[in-house]
């Protein structure tokens, strides 16, 4: 019996939370829903249109690539396609920030006025004197990075009708990805990651850096810490490896790796986002969302599939729904699911102690006998025991030991590892 309860919690999970109460089990609520289909474009009579990258705002999808389209999607299991507007040289990136539109091309830079999404306009543009590879904006200022290139350029475009460059300051390697938060500008290449104050948008300070030999693919930020896509080739190794780094960025002049996992090899398409709870990682065709509440201790709280002929290229996030392209260009609308904690209801009878981990939710019931009940994270039981027992739990850095005393004196222990 005891062998049993061996397997089904001896897995990947992490007890992270105790809590007791002077009840019993009536219900659980707010289990992680699933996704659905809503909405598709372009419609199946209309040839495959290239999307390279999007941006929403409000009810507007904004896609790119030889074209700007404009997509309302106020009814969004009915996208309707309200503008298009050429953009020169084979677009790639875009940003928006209030009422324009900020485009990469192989060209450069172009600018629009989207205040009218029916009549989106060319204002300005901007040519670079090699392909840009990344884009962010800051107060009025717009800085891009060029591919192979060791210098950024930062214009001015408080007159998106004139954007002017005002300054390229140089860094120590190729730059490859770039964000901005809170006055700090954060850079990746493969020599690793730097954070600049741009607390004065033209003068970046140096402040901190990691050495890594890993390739950024992709770079996001969320209040201190630093989530990184990365790839490298072993010297040994035929194949690109991919891996995820978790980094703390709450002292930037201290910058340290908290966390890493291993992805695969010869990925299709790898892409994260993030919000304010959760870490959204698309992995060819599967979606993994984890909780951040402690990004150095990430939660996996639902994995999905997507069943499609075609492999995911990237995954937006717009309020209530996913926004995602695949290889094809095809664009889909699906909800985004409810993902809130799992909480169980109880009404007043026995004594109850309760595990929370990753995948699965152990009560113990106790009054003249001991009741085990493994929940998975739908509230569906896997396993249930009961005799005269006591169990314990300890841990240390992400590995818990849980040990089972039985009435005869016998003791069972088992390892607990947290989920990577």
């Amino acid at each position: 019996m005891l062998k049993r309860i061996l397997f089904i919690v001896v897995l990947p999970l992490l007890l992270i939370t105790f809590l007791g109460s002077q009840n019993k089990i009536y219900s659980q609520e707010n289990q992680p829903g699933e996704i659905s289909l809503i909405g598709k474009w372009p419609p199946s009579n209309i040839p495959n249109l290239s999307i390279k990258d999007l941006a929403t705002s409000d009810n507007y999808i904004f896609a790119i690539g030889n074209y700007l389209r404009v997509l309302d999607i106020s009814k969004p299991t009915i996208p309707e396609h309200v503008s298009s507007l050429y953009i020169p040289g084979n677009a790639f990136r875009i940003i928006i920030e209030f009422e324009y539109a900020y485009i990469l091309s192989d060209n450069g830079l172009t600018i629009c006025d989207i205040s009218s999404p029916n009549d989106p306009k060319i204002v300005g543009s901007f040519s670079t004197s090699t392909k840009p590879a990344d884009i962010a904006i800051y107060k009025n200022y717009l800085y891009i990075t060029l591919k192979n290139k060791k210098w950024i350029l930062i214009l001015d475009v408080s007159n998106p009708y004139q954007p002017n460059l005002v300054t390229s300051p140089h860094f120590p390697k190729n730059i490859a990805a770039l964000k901005i938060l809170n006055d700090v500008l954060y850079l990746g290449s493969r020599g690793g990651y730097y954070a600049y104050d741009v607390s004065n948008p033209l003068f970046p300070k140096s402040k901190g850096s990691i050495s890594s030999g890993k390739y950024p693919i992709d770079l996001e930020i969320l209040q201190n810490y630093a989530v990184v896509l990365g790839k490298h080739s072993p010297c040994s190794a035929w194949e690109d490896y991919y891996s995820m780094s978790i980094f703390s960025i709450s002292n930037i002049e201290d910058i340290t790796q908290v966390d890493w996992c291993e992805l695969g090899t010869d990925l299709i398409n790898t892409s994260i986002n993030l919000d304010d709870e959760y870490l959204y990682l698309v992995i060819e065709n599967n979606l993994k969302i984890s909780n951040l509440t402690d990004i150095s201790n990430t939660k996996t709280v639902a994995t999905y599939y997507f069943d499609k002929p075609f492999f995911i290229k990237d995954l937006y996030l717009m309020d209530d729904y996913f926004i995602v392209t695949d290889s094809r260009a095809d664009l889909y609308i699906y909800n985004k699911p409810d993902l809130s904690p799992f909480k169980v209801r109880v009404e007043e009878d026995e004594n109850i102690s309760v595990h929370y981990s990753n995948n699965y939710i152990l009560f113990k019931l106790s009054s003249d006998y001991n009741y085990f009940k493994i929940y998975d994270i739908n509230g569906r039981i896997v396993y249930s025991s009961q005799g005269e027992m006591e169990i314990k739990f300890s841990g240390f850095k992400g590995i818990y030991i849980y040990e089972v005393v039985w009435a005869n004196g016998e003791r069972e222990t088992g390892k607990i590892m947290r989920w990577r």
